[in-house]
């Protein structure tokens, strides 16, 4: 199947056809890649699974530039940020969990993005498969993705939506960060900026809902998705409002805690710990850095480590204590056997000195 992606089309067309047999466009972007189906589709546009005719039909990913905004200053904005993307793709480098950009595109009026396509399942479809995660493998994600963000932290990037929809694992078990399409490019000296609301409701915290971002707003994500794999409670849209156990509206604040208990679930007082600073509201009460959690996770763990080692040292220690006895106990011995000789000296002496004295 070759898929027409002009937007008023999308007609399905035989695999070799070069051109929409309903429309008439040109169905190879760039002459090398064909869409074969649709992925999914957002505010910015149309995402399509598709296969590289330069490289053996292996299987990639287009994104299509379609924003949902009207109004020139809307979609010149959107324009922007689209563009943006195939920068920050670009300047990431080969990042093993990010996927690698392999084109951006200009045809017929539209702008295209083609990037790795990255086989498995999100954590979204995991736990909607697999139920909640435990502490084990919530530990596993913090530790594989805390790194990455990281990494694009230190070139200047938020990535700005974060969530289990945008994390996919691998067959072989790797995390992959995708969906840059909404990431903020900062400046080194300003970390903050203002800009287009984005990020995804029951996910983004309240300063990115306004406009803000900082490092700290993707980790404030991450200590969302985090508390959702450990629960199972994922966000649910229903009548155009949004359902969440985890929140309580009323009070403003997440009942992760109380929903652990009601699971009959307990966690570790330090992954506790951490998560409560991932999601603090201020900003500044929150980790600043990837580093920062890391650091703590980390702790914990030669923590554990140092109880172990002083565990096996028992053993030695004991011996070594009783040697130290045995070695008093000797000394006791001696000594004991001294004040002996001494006493039997003294008593010699004292019946000749009486002795003598008889004399006189």
């Amino acid at each position: 199947m070759s898929q027409c992606l002009n937007p008023d089309c999308l007609h399905q067309n035989p695999p070799q056809t070069k051109f929409c047999q309903r429309c008439g466009s040109r169905l190879l972007l760039g002459d090398r890649y064909r869409a074969v189906g649709l992925l999914g589709q957002g505010g910015f546009g149309r995402t399509w699974k598709a296969i590289d005719l330069h490289r053996l039909d292996s299987p990639c990913v287009i994104k299509q530039f379609l924003p949902l905004q009207q109004g020139s200053g809307a979609v010149k904005k959107a324009t922007q940020l689209f563009r943006q993307e195939a920068m920050r793709l670009r300047d990431l480098g080969k990042h093993p969990q990010i996927p690698d950009l392999l084109a951006f595109v200009g045809q017929e009026e539209k702008l295209y993005l083609v990037q790795e396509f990255i086989e498995g399942k999100t954590l979204r479809q995991e736990v909607e498969k697999g139920g909640r995660f435990s502490e084990d493998r919530v530990r596993k994600v913090l530790a594989d993705l805390l790194p990455v963000l990281d990494f694009i932290h230190q070139h200047q990037v938020i990535h700005r939506d974060i969530k289990p929809d945008n994390i996919m694992r691998s067959p072989s078990g790797s995390l992959f960060l995708i969906d840059f399409g909404v990431s903020k490019q900062t400046s080194a000296s300003i970390l903050s900026q203002i800009g287009t609301v984005t990020g995804t409701p029951g996910y983004a915290p309240m300063e990115q809902v306004r406009g803000i971002v900082y490092p700290s707003s993707d980790l404030y994500s991450l200590g969302v998705t985090c508390i959702r794999l450990l629960t199972g409670c994922l966000p649910i849209e229903k009548n155009g409002s949004l359902a969440d156990e985890l929140f309580d509206h009323r009070r403003l604040r997440w009942v992760w805690r109380e929903q652990l208990q009601n699971q009959s679930q307990t966690i570790s007082a330090i992954l506790d710990a951490a998560l409560d600073k991932l999601l603090q509201d201020l900003p500044e009460a929150r980790y600043q850095n990837a580093s920062e959690v890391m650091a703590d996770l980390e702790r914990d763990g030669q923590t554990q480590k140092v109880g172990e080692l002083k565990g096996s040292d028992k053993p030695a220690k004991e011996e070594k204590l009783l040697a130290v006895a045995k070695k008093l106990q000797s000394n006791l011995q001696e000594k004991e056997k001294a004040i002996a000789e001494l006493k039997k000296t003294s008593k010699n002496t004292g019946d000749a000195a009486s002795g003598f004295a008889r004399l006189f």
